[in-house]
């Protein structure tokens, strides 16, 4: 199993809008997604691929993971890293048609209950969203162009600079130094190498 992971900006940042977009492109919008057409369905290194972005108050994190053999480990890992770094060039107007749709067709399953309202309003006021920011939604959606996709990933999502797990055997270490430096933390371990006491 692969996972990467990096730090997107706050939910009420500019770039959210073409975040949200651009993920669906690259991998949140399952068989329609870059990553999953690629990995699984063309070369069939993986049974899933996907990313994803978490938005939060202050700050928030794009993640995306493959779930694959072992011998296809540094196979998918690279091509994952190349996909994701494809996005830094603007993306095909089809798709962005695409992720439009989709995107705003999703809002509805997102508000169709009580509960649902009441904890998303919550949570846009939390996180220091307008007032009108359901309104605003589609419309902010549907104005995006190419270039503003592709100038997000170039400033946020940096694949140089991405954590990158893998859960696997140890003696997957030397072919993944080719592309990245690894750190092997056995299950027992109780703390990460080189990360920050608490």
């Amino acid at each position: 199993v692969i996972f990467t992971g990096t730090y997107v900006p706050p939910h009420n940042s500019p770039d959210f809008y073409a975040l949200q977009a651009g993920n669906y492109i690259l991998g949140g919008g399952s068989f329609n997604s870059r990553l999953m057409r690629e990995i699984r369905t063309i070369r069939g290194l993986a049974y899933y691929a996907y990313s994803r972005n978490i938005f939060q108050k202050k700050t928030g994190y794009f993640a995306s993971g493959a779930g694959t053999r072992i011998d296809k480990v540094s196979e998918s890992l690279s091509l994952m890293l190349e996909i994701i770094g494809g996005m830094k060039a603007p993306v095909k107007e089809q798709e962005l048609d695409l992720a439009r749709e989709s995107i705003i067709n999703s809002l509805v399953f997102q508000f169709d209950n009580p509960e649902d309202i009441l904890d998303n309003e919550i949570r846009f006021i939390n996180h220091g969203m307008p007032e009108n920011y359901l309104k605003m939604f589609p419309e902010k959606i549907n104005a995006l162009s190419r270039e503003q996709i592709s100038k997000a990933f170039q400033k946020h999502i940096k694949t140089d600079s991405m954590h990158i797990a893998v859960a696997g055997p140890a003696s997957l270490k030397a072919e993944l130094e080719t592309i990245r430096p690894v750190i092997v933390i056995k299950p027992e371990d109780t703390s990460i190498p080189g990360a920050a006491e608490n």
